[in-house]
């Protein structure tokens, strides 16, 4: 289907996902990698060698291998990206610091939001994507927040699109997972902690779903769909992470690093997991709750006026929670 969401995992085959797992379970330890590369070597596969001889470039202080040409996606989730800054940087001595700070994510990229002339989103229910209306259980009704005015609907991602990538094994393992945000009201759409265990839901799979579509009168134009959905898996470091326990850089050790490896929105607007990275302050809910989990970070506002803000909502919760569809912690925060 033209409409349908691209997966941009980080393994070529489904045999490597417990090598990758490992890896990102213990980002810092280089063991992982060269397992892994022994593994690889074995199957024939030339990122064996590449993975073995970057490893050993690094430790040895010398120039490292060009990651060019291996898949992006790749080079992320087994942390050569991330570590290829670091040394950018000149700052290879804290590479296992910053490494072990860092969480996998799904980068989530579409086509543009057009306001004017939206493009009619999947008559399919239950798929994942940005925009339109949400598929919800038959016979729901609208969502609304604590004030009982609608939310504005963000989007919808179908779990069993997750499966094979290290970030979905912090979801629930399928079901339909539905993101939501108070209106603006013209200026603001921060969540009070009374909305926040309304703005997130899992749908069980097998439930039987309806289009509902959004009442009309609101104060925020509805986010059209957006075609071109793709979700590429990546590790995250945290914005402020020299202020992260463990860290031992400086500030202007950092602000190096930030120069060539900003972990800001950066253009991306949307990101599953990862780390709270705020545009504009240096907010970390998460660095001193090692058992909380984002679950996505989003633009603050998305508008035929304004486009997409460098000021973004960063959803907050524990871990187990999310693995078993529970939102009732559920804490935002705004950057």
């Amino acid at each position: 289907m033209a409409d349908s969401v691209v997966i941009e995992k980080a393994g070529l085959s489904s045999d490597e996902f417990g090598f990758l797992a490992n890896i990102v379970s213990r980002p810092a330890d280089d063991a992982g990698r060269l397992v892994y590369a022994d593994w690889l070597e074995e199957q024939g596969d030339p990122r064996g060698s590449f993975l073995r001889n970057f490893v050993e470039a690094y430790r040895a202080n010398e120039p490292l291998p060009d990651l060019g040409g291996v898949p992006a996606a790749w080079a992320d989730v087994v942390g050569l990206t991330i570590t290829a800054k670091v040394a950018e940087a000149g700052l290879r001595r804290w590479g296992g610091e910053l490494l072990s700070l860092a969480r996998p994510a799904l980068r989530i990229e579409a086509g543009e939001a057009n306001f004017d002339d939206p493009p009619p989103p999947p008559t399919a229910s239950g798929t994942t994507r940005l925009g339109g209306d949400p598929d919800l259980a038959r016979g729901t009704d609208y969502p609304t927040g604590a004030d009982g005015v609608p939310l504005h609907f963000l989007g919808q991602f179908n779990l069993a699109d997750f499966q094979g990538t290290v970030a979905g094994l912090s979801f629930p393992a399928d079901g339909l997972l539905s993101l939501f945000r108070p209106q603006s009201d013209g200026k603001n759409c921060y969540p009070t902690p009374e909305d926040c265990p309304r703005l997130v839901r899992v749908t069980p799979i097998g439930t039987r779903l309806a289009r509902v579509p959004r009442p009309v009168g609101l104060t925020d134009q509805p986010a059209p769909f957006r075609p071109g959905l793709r979700l590429v898996e990546t590790l995250r470091l945290p914005a402020e992470f020299s202020k992260w326990p463990g860290v031992s850089l400086t500030y202007e050790q950092a602000s190096r690093l930030g120069e060539v490896f900003p972990t800001n929105l950066g253009g991306t607007a949307y990101i599953l997991l990862g780390h709270v990275t705020h545009g504009n302050i240096g907010e970390e809910p998460l660095k001193d709750r090692p058992d909380w989990v984002q679950l996505v970070l989003l633009p603050y506002f998305e508008g035929p006026d304004y486009g997409i803000s460098d000021m973004s909502l960063s959803y907050q919760l524990p871990a187990a929670d999310l693995k078993a569809g529970r939102f009732d912690r559920l804490e935002a925060t705004f950057g």
